[in-house]
């Protein structure tokens, strides 16, 4: 079946800066635009295709065979547009977008919008590391978490697993949490979690330092009725003068 109209259609596909998958409505690939042709050196080897052509009969549904049912059903019936991110061969990310083709009111196949987003995905995976450091000190068993800009849910969340890793990786006695850096909270949630990090480094035998409050956040605290469960100090370095002198007492 020829789902295209006319030519024109198929230059301003070509033209598109995107990969373009064209399928019929039992979702056999049957055309890709040129712009794929670098789709295809990435992914290729993987799937033992040399040419953009030897996709067509394949079926796209191969490429979701991890994602479940549900996601095979929303091809079927929609809603659509459908959008959706998929992982290949635990190297390559896309985003796709999945639009239907009528003709005179009958489905007869559906327009694929693939963007590779891998670069993407491994920048965001290097922000969210840099996004809050955890850092060791120059004392043993001493961590510093920096907190800067904006505090959040997802990002408190984050902040706990990576910070729970590495005080027991690294055996931590100690773990300072600044909170100089930081321009907005999210209120009592991300300040129970907060409390909540403390008392899970307690039972890795951690114990935790807050600093770098600021007069905004504690009236806040108050208003709250919110209360701390560490030692607070007005900046990391007295925190970090505090246990140089525990250290020295105990030696």
């Amino acid at each position: 079946m020829n789902l295209f109209e006319s030519n024109e259609t198929v230059q301003a596909l070509n033209a598109i800066g995107e990969n373009i998958f064209v399928a019929d409505t039992n979702f056999d690939i049957v055309w890709v635009n040129d712009y794929a042709d670098e789709l295809i050196k990435k992914i290729g080897s993987f799937i033992n295709i040399t040419r953009k052509e030897e996709l067509y009969g394949r079926n796209i549904k191969d490429f979701h065979r991890n994602q479940g049912k549900q996601q095979a059903n929303i091809l079927l019936n929609g809603p659509f547009p459908y959008q959706t991110k998929i992982n290949l061969f635990d190297r390559y990310s896309a985003s796709i977008v999945v639009n239907p083709l009528d003709r005179n009111g009958s489905r007869i196949g559906y327009i694929l919008t693939w963007k590779d987003v891998t670069e993407y995905e491994e920048d965001r995976a290097i922000m969210e590391g840099m996004y809050t450091p955890i850092l060791e000190m120059y004392l043993d068993g001493v961590l510093l978490i920096p907190i800067t800009g904006v505090l959040k849910a997802d990002r408190i969340q984050k902040m706990k697993e990576k910070t729970l890793c590495m005080a027991s990786e690294k055996g931590a006695e100690y773990v300072v949490i600044d909170f100089t850096g930081m321009t907005e909270i999210d209120e009592r949630f991300v300040l129970n979690e907060i409390n909540s990090l403390s008392s899970a480094l307690r039972l890795l035998g951690a114990e935790v330092l807050y600093t770098g409050f600021s007069v905004d956040l504690v009236k806040m605290m108050v208003h709250q009725g919110l209360q701390v469960n560490a030692m607070t100090f007005k900046s990391a370095r007295q925190a970090m003068n505090y246990l140089v002198r525990t250290r020295a007492s105990k030696s």
